[in-house]
């Protein structure tokens, strides 16, 4: 998300301790907004608030989900993760209250580095996809405080969700759809959420997801920080899937010359097919890349003067208007304002989150090569329309524990369905066909060309909810 791209609603409402002074983002399931936490002696504090979209404010799944994503990370306390301060409800409304962590994602520095005329630097992607290591590490072994196991599968690593802040520390973004293995056998049997184009192919097929699952994900986000390119791209989201499920990954050095031997057998080994064949965990593929690359990864003050540089004038209209927000006399109009030059991190989905049905008893042997063809030599890659969702109708849900509890009747949600059936069978493509779209074709790291480049979107990288069978 830019802040200079995207529309922001101002508010003027308090919801519990809170000031909310605009609304900085809306996703597929959540809303996103700036508040003022104001107390005595002049005491200020900018945090994020999210709260359920109203449409689903009363679907109890939703709610789960929310609640879950607070159970999940009230707990953490780690330099790389986002940290949640509070869950509360105030006039019926839940939400969560997180931290405020001005900033970049990995998008808006892609998109940033090649208005610049320039590609990511090597070590500033090696930095950050370390530390994002070591973050997930944390989750996947996390042990909460009463000394009990707590394993935490995050299910949604993409570039929108890692952030690298103007003092060069990265932070792992949004749990919205992790999941505690303790609590792993409440989702439904099939039921599949993740990001198209970074989910593993265990997540695609409805598989029980280990920490490998996310190395996976990593794994991609480090291939397309070094080559500038998506790794699985195709016009429809079942190409895609089908693209992640053959798993036909080429070494990053066939695309960037600079990628030293060592690194590409790390990335190839993060994207094997086979979750036995992968890192045993994110650490070790985080201790890998150090013992392989360490001198070429880049420290925080390198990774903050790489921020300052692209991003020097909203970096000094962040801290003039924070300091014009922090006044005693109760004025928010610079905090307001702050909204407006801020990179919070927090991506709206391109694709409203729904239900994906599979065909039964999907194989990734027999799947349909359905990716989208090379591009012609000498034809100019041309930006690809939104394809049009029908809406499909959803049953009315059990709502009665929740209004028992207080909760506002809510409107049925929206809610689209893309039936992917078998198609008919096509010549078999070469290797690698459907990720040779350059960076601004199909908006990998680039955001910068497309319909959907003035907000900020990467085509094809909507939060999907596959139902199998």
């Amino acid at each position: 998300m830019s802040g200079n791209t995207l529309p922001l609603a101002p508010e003027a409402r308090s919801l519990g301790k809170y000031e909310v002074l605009c609304r900085l983002s809306t996703g597929g399931m959540a809303e996103i907004f700036l508040a003022s936490q104001r107390g005595l002696a002049g005491f200020h504090k900018l945090v994020v608030l999210k709260q359920i979209l109203p449409d689903i404010r009363g679907e109890e799944e939703f709610v789960r989900m929310f609640l879950d994503e607070a159970k999940v990370t009230a707990a953490f306390n780690h330099p790389h993760i986002a940290q949640v301060y509070d869950l509360d409800i105030a006039d019926g409304e839940l939400f969560l209250s997180m931290e405020f962590v001005p900033g970049a994602t990995l998008v808006e520095v892609a998109r940033a580095c090649r208005q610049a005329n320039t590609p990511i630097p090597m070590g500033y992607s090696l930095m950050a996809v370390r530390d994002t290591a070591v973050a997930l590490h944390y989750a996947h072994t996390f042990t909460d405080p009463l000394g009990r196991p707590s394993p935490v599968i995050h299910r949604d690593v993409a570039e929108k969700n890692i952030m690298v802040t103007y003092e060069g520390v990265t932070k792992l973004l949004d749990f919205g759809i992790a999941k505690s293995l303790a609590r792993a056998s409440r989702t439904a049997v099939g039921m599949v959420k993740g990001t198209s184009g970074y989910m593993s192919p265990e997540q695609i097929m409805g598989e029980p997801l280990d920490a490998r699952s996310d190395l996976f994900s990593l794994g991609v986000v480090l291939h397309e920080c070094l080559t500038g390119m998506r790794l699985f791209y195709a016009k429809q989201a079942e190409a895609m899937m089908n693209a992640v499920l053959r798993c036909e990954v080429t070494p990053p050095s066939r695309t960037n010359k600079h990628v030293p031997p060592e690194l590409d057998a790390i990335v190839m080994r993060a994207l094997s097919k086979r979750r036995e064949d992968r890192y045993a965990s994110t650490l070790e593929f985080a201790r890998a890349i150090e013992r392989a690359v360490g001198p070429l990864i880049w420290h925080p003050e390198q990774s903050s003067e790489l921020m300052l540089r692209l991003f020097s004038d909203r970096r000094e209209q962040t801290r003039q208007l924070l300091m014009s927000g922090q006044n005693d006399t109760g004025d928010t109009t610079g905090v307001v304002n702050l909204a407006k030059v801020m990179a919070m991190g927090v991506e709206p989905s391109e694709l409203p989150t729904g239900g994906v049905t599979l065909p039964p008893s999907p194989r990734a042997s027999g799947a349909p090569r359905n990716a989208a063809p090379p591009p012609r030599p000498g034809v100019p890659p041309r930006a690809l329309p939104p394809r049009p969702l029908k809406p499909a109708p959803f049953a009315r849900p059990c709502f009665r524990r929740l209004r028992a509890s207080g909760w506002p009747r809510a409107r049925l949600p929206l809610t689209y369905t893309l039936r992917l059936l078998p198609s008919r069978r096509r010549r078999s493509l070469p290797p690698g066909a459907a990720r040779a779209h350059p960076a601004g074709d199909a908006g990998p790291l680039s955001g910068a060309h497309g319909p959907h480049a003035a907000a900020g979107h990467w085509p094809g990288r909507g939060r999907l909810c596959v139902r199998a069978g």
